[in-house]
């Protein structure tokens, strides 16, 4: 006899880093899915490093309705160079 609830779908995360935590904010935004994220460190905070978040990023970050709070640590502007070159045919 069928049940009237699907099965709880249960999940688990490897890593606390940004990619692992918003698949977290993703998939427990969905019903019948049991999320548990795993991180080797006691405890999440600041390492003073960077990092890079593209355009498709910030797209899916407010998808998720966590790109306030990520542009809320922004501290300063950061500019970027990039540098354009060709090569020729026989480079290749």
């Amino acid at each position: 006899m069928p049940t009237a609830f699907p099965p709880v779908l249960k999940v688990a995360i490897v890593g606390g880093g940004p990619g692992g935590l918003s698949s977290a904010i993703a998939l427990s935004k969905l019903e019948n899915v049991d999320v548990s994220i795993y991180e080797q460190a006691r405890e999440l905070r600041e390492i003073g490093a960077g990092i890079q978040i593209g355009f498709n990023c910030w797209k899916v970050l407010e998808l998720l309705g966590a790109a306030q709070d990520v542009r809320g640590h922004v501290q300063g502007l950061i500019l970027q160079r990039f540098v354009l070159f060709t090569l020729s045919p026989a480079a290749m």
